[in-house]
């Protein structure tokens, strides 16, 4: 759901907004170089590129990249990926 600017945060992020930073920074380089590779997640991220434009692209990424961050530390398993 869409948070309208002055709203409160909740989750993680919110309580720790140096790890949000860090999560959108990276989100945004995955989003610059995903043109030039062909790989599937890149592909999505292409697509999802040409959709909804670059900034929500940014935060999609950053989105996924935190489950799965949340989920390798909840099950203390190394991470596998799905393709």
């Amino acid at each position: 759901m869409w948070r309208r600017r002055g709203e409160a945060a909740c989750g993680v992020c919110a309580r720790i907004p140096h790890l949000r930073s860090l999560l959108v920074h990276g989100a945004r380089s995955v989003a610059r170089t995903a043109p030039n590779k062909t790989d599937p997640n890149n592909q999505w991220v292409n697509h999802l590129r040409q959709r909804r434009g670059f900034n929500r692209t940014t935060v999609a990424v950053a989105n996924k990249n935190a489950r799965i961050i949340w989920a390798v530390l909840r099950n203390g398993e190394p991470y596998r990926a799905a393709c």
